[in-house]
């Protein structure tokens, strides 16, 4: 199965876009957008991430909340702020404005990299290279997608200046493809700190 993925980044950043207008619409300083929830199995499925938003206020309250714990001190305050997973506002595969298209694109990019059959019986076979090649080409997508709706909303000026558009993977590996090297010092200074 092939993939048309100039139809693909299309979709995939269209939707990112519309997440990041209606959470920047509905007020408040909304510092990050993140696309994180990378899901895939070598050989096997490839799943569409879920989409994250935070702004300043949330994280301050949380941050307050936080300290006021006694019994159970909070971790450090990078943490909180850079896990998408407990951002208030998320954007799963029902959010979709076609819900269709996260499973049909899910479906599509794991079967051009596992074959034929590979999404209904969630096989783990084939070519591992073929897989690969699949994987790090949907990640340049996601890749791009960031950087477009980011460049677009700082263009269009309807977001915070500091805004980010962020791809957030587990490893922090996608984040300097995603960030500026001044955007990685500022805000993941720790990221910075490791090169």
């Amino acid at each position: 199965m092939d993939v048309d993925w100039g139809r693909f980044e299309a979709e995939l950043t269209a939707e990112l876009e519309r997440f990041a207008r209606t959470r920047v619409a509905r007020g408040g300083h909304t510092y990050a957008v993140a696309v994180y929830l990378f899901y895939a199995e070598t050989r096997g499925r490839i799943m569409l991430p879920s989409f994250a938003a935070a702004t300043e206020e949330w994280f301050e309250e949380r941050l307050a909340a936080h300290r006021s714990q006694r019994e159970f001190p909070p971790g450090p305050w990078e943490d909180l702020r850079w896990n998408p997973a407990d951002w208030p506002h998320q954007h799963f595969d029902a959010d979709w404005g076609d819900q269709d298209a996260f499973w049909a694109w899910s479906k599509t990019l794991t079967e051009a990299a596992s074959g034929e059959g590979a999404w209904d019986e969630n096989l783990m076979e084939g070519d591992e290279a073929r897989w690969e090649a699949v994987h790090e080409r949907y990640i340049d997508v996601v890749v791009r997608a960031c950087r477009t709706v980011a460049a677009t909303l700082r263009r269009e000026r309807v977001a915070p200046e500091n805004l980010v558009v962020v791809a957030l993977d587990d490893e922090e590996e996608l984040v300097p493809r995603t960030l500026t090297d001044a955007e990685i010092r500022q805000y993941l200074p720790h990221l910075a700190a490791a090169d």
